[in-house]
């Protein structure tokens, strides 16, 4: 970037990040900058880590959140924006997948985080998807990540991290619907 933003400390918004494995990311601050190919005259922040092996072939993470914000922006400008922005916005209009269900009855106590084995029912010519929180009005929230579909058969097990972020227990029923996966 040039000019190089300021790196500001995370101190400011007193908050501690985590993966969606639940460990700690350490991040050495952030950076407010403006977002490529943007009319917007408005920045953003960025988080930034210490330079590893995977970030050297992955230079940045983005959120769908800031990808649905600005995906029609995008849009109108087609010819003006990176591939991989492209491919990242069809990425999010895919199809689903599947439906998650539980493979047994799953108490959560409030604020707990839990790794919960579901089984979908999938399609052999896809190998992976994203788990997601599905259409139904849920109390806990499923941490994003890419999980593998490649075994044989029509169904895979599929690992979901749920995190209760309510004061109530709530209890997930065996065989009942709670994620949906996305390619």
């Amino acid at each position: 970037m040039d000019p190089k933003p300021e790196l500001l400390p995370l101190t400011d918004f007193k908050i501690q990040l985590t993966g969606a494995n639940g460990t700690a990311i350490i991040y050495t601050g952030y950076v407010a900058v403006k977002l490529p190919c943007s009319s917007r005259q408005s920045q953003m922040l960025v988080l930034i880590v210490k330079d590893t092996e995977f970030n050297s072939k992955v230079p940045a993470i983005v959120g769908t959140n800031l990808l649905r914000e600005y995906r029609q922006e995008f849009e109108m400008q087609s010819e003006e924006f990176p591939k991989s922005w492209k491919i990242a916005f069809d990425a999010m209009l895919s199809p689903i997948v599947g439906q998650v269900k539980a493979t047994k009855t799953v108490i959560l106590h409030p604020l707990e985080t839990k790794t919960i084995t579901g089984f979908v029912r999938k399609s052999d010519l896809i190998e992976a998807a994203v788990t997601e929180t599905g259409d139904l009005p849920t109390a806990f929230s499923v941490c994003p990540r890419v999980v593998s579909l490649k075994n044989p058969g029509k169904t895979a097990r599929v690992p979901v991290r749920v995190c209760n972020l309510s004061a109530k227990t709530i209890r997930i029923e065996i065989k009942v619907f709670f994620v949906t996966l996305k390619r």
